[in-house]
């Protein structure tokens, strides 16, 4: 018997939600997405809110997440903060009892520490401008001692 090491579906799952064509394949493919969207609010931040409203409807909060993790360069880093930036803005501007969820390695954390602590400064500081929370994740213990630092 082949025994993988514990965290081998972690790897496939990450790797899969980099990867185009694993999104291509969940958003194009019916049954799918009919699996994925029990986790999935949406593809887009418009998506997101409409099911957080109805959320929100039935008396629930939600957290929100722009999925990604494990950026490899600044640019990406940028962009997802530039992101949840944005999503910020729709939770407000919808009025969604919402707040976020971030990855502090999708904000750089795996390129440069004081990178990732500049985007989660930013994020953090336009959510309290508009009165939402933000919940850092806590990613694997590769990072977890950084993490707690920031």
């Amino acid at each position: 018997m082949v025994r993988y090491g514990e965290n081998w579906l972690r790897h496939l799952l990450l790797y899969l939600s980099q990867a185009g064509w694993a999104r291509t394949m969940v958003t194009d493919q019916e049954l799918a997405w009919r699996v994925a969207s029990r986790f999935v609010a949406g593809t887009d931040r418009q998506a997101a809110a409409t099911v957080a409203q109805g959320l929100n409807n039935q008396g629930l909060k939600v957290t929100m997440d722009y999925l990604g993790e494990s950026v490899t360069d600044q640019e990406g880093a940028i962009s997802a903060r530039d992101e949840i930036l944005r999503l910020i803005n729709t939770i407000h501007e919808h009025q969604l009892d919402s707040g976020i969820s971030i990855k502090l390695s999708q904000l750089g954390l795996k390129i440069d520490e004081n990178l990732a602590k500049e985007n989660a400064c930013q994020i953090v500081q336009h959510a309290a401008q508009r009165d939402l929370f933000v919940r850092i994740d806590m990613e694997d213990s590769l990072v977890t001692g950084t993490t707690l630092h920031i």
